[in-house]
């Protein structure tokens, strides 16, 4: 198993895409030619070459910032776990001038022009096992569960190979999951999930993570892929209402 991040990217009309921080040097940029393209065909304040993320030589699970444009980047520790406009609407806590860098980690949020990067650091991913998640929506209110659907990729050499699907950061009477497949080598299955809103104090309102582990244990048992999102819990209001009878003591005008 190793360790992968990945970088979440909203424009400033709430566009979402997210990356896989994959290579050694992660270049950002307007110019199509960069890993990360920050265009949308508006001025945005992004530089052809604006940016580049690195692994830390400080932290294992970190990455080194290094600005390369002439404006300033704004970092957000774990703003990403906040919320993007609770973030935002909080000062930053670093700035990271130009032709400088920083140290920055998971869950962080930084701020290049007209658009927010949210790290997503300390994902797993396995030699034997590829995961992907799609999920059209993150809004997760009382009368509409989010759906979504987990893909697994068998990339091992056994055959007939059971998986098992676990979901960390809910509790069972809140997901439905389809069964963890049977695969060959190199073959592929969409499992579809559910997610129900707990209609309780806890996990509480706003920006929560969870987590799909996968693994096979009997085939591989040393081998386990992770891979994580953040959804928003929309509130729930509970409140209680007494009444009391107009001729009983306990009613007073005042």
């Amino acid at each position: 198993m190793a360790q992968e991040n990945r970088v979440e990217v909203v424009n400033k009309f709430g566009w979402r895409k997210d990356f896989v921080v994959d290579k050694p040097i992660i270049q950002i940029g307007r110019d199509a030619r960069n890993d990360l393209v920050l265009d949308d065909g508006f001025e945005n304040g992004i530089a052809p070459r604006h940016a580049q993320l690195l692994p830390s030589s400080i932290n294992r699970q970190g990455l080194r910032l290094i600005n390369l444009s002439d404006a300033e980047i704004l970092v957000y520790a774990q703003g990403g776990k906040a919320g993007l406009d609770e973030a935002l609407s909080h000062p930053p806590t670093a700035t990271v001038a130009p032709r400088s860098s920083a140290e920055v980690a998971g869950g962080d949020l930084l701020k290049l022009g007209d658009f927010s990067l949210i790290l997503q650091g300390g994902a797993t991913y396995s030699e034997v096992v590829k995961l992907s998640l799609d999920m059209p929506s993150r809004q997760l209110t009382l009368d509409r569960p989010l759906t979504g659907v987990l893909g697994i990729h068998h990339v091992g050499n056994k055959a007939a190979v059971q998986f098992k699907i676990e979901l960390e950061g809910l509790d069972p009477d809140s997901y439905e999951i389809g069964p963890g497949p049977v695969l060959f080598p190199n073959a592929e299955k969409q499992v579809s999930f559910r997610l129900i809103h707990p209609r309780r104090a806890y996990p509480p309102a706003g920006a929560h993570q969870i987590t799909f582990h996968v693994s096979a244990p009997d085939a591989y048992p040393n081998e386990r892929a992770t891979v994580s999102q953040e959804i928003e819990i929309a509130p729930i209001y509970q409140h209680k209402m007494r009444v009391v009878v107009m001729d009983s003591p306990e009613y007073r005008l005042t």
